[in-house]
């Protein structure tokens, strides 16, 4: 009769786990839609780590390190990491992506993140090398020269 009743809360475990991973997923979704990526992939287990490594432009063998059990933590905070480097956040809060995912990524999201990592810079120097950079090329003049030999006209 002493394990009576650990259904109950394997279920509740059960229901905040699928709580916190559907709240992640969605946060996930919109950060993707907001990268030009289809939010769907978020939802698809395994894929989800592998577009966030395209994404972010990390080594393809970082998808398969975070296969490995407790290891994968390490791989999570450094995916994570170079996530908020590319929306222009401080890095050192990855942990808490770890340790509490229901509150900081749904908080990363309505912060509204603007992908930074494929767009063109718009500083003044950009701006004033615009013209230079997206000009079309001069067209190049080539050099005339005389190739038939010179003939001596003169009577001798």
């Amino acid at each position: 009769m002493a394990y009576e009743g650990t259904g109950k809360y394997f279920w509740l475990l059960f229901l905040i786990y699928l709580i916190v991973n559907l709240v992640s997923k969605y946060s996930l979704s919109k950060l993707f839609k907001g990268a030009r990526v289809s939010g769907f992939k978020a939802y698809i287990p395994f894929y989800n780590r592998y577009v966030l490594i395209k994404l972010f432009d990390l080594k393809k063998s970082l998808f398969w390190k975070t296969l490995i059990p407790f290891a994968n933590l390490y791989y999570y905070y450094v995916i994570i990491s170079r996530m908020l480097e590319v929306y222009g956040y401080d890095t050192k809060e990855a942990i808490w992506f770890l340790i509490i995912p229901i509150y900081k990524f749904p908080e990363l999201v309505l912060k509204n993140p603007v992908y930074n990592l494929h767009t063109y810079d718009n500083t003044k120097e950009f701006i004033q090398n615009e013209n230079t950079l997206f000009s079309p090329p001069e067209e190049v003049v080539m050099p005339q020269f005389n190739i038939a030999p010179e003939v001596d006209n003169t009577i001798k």
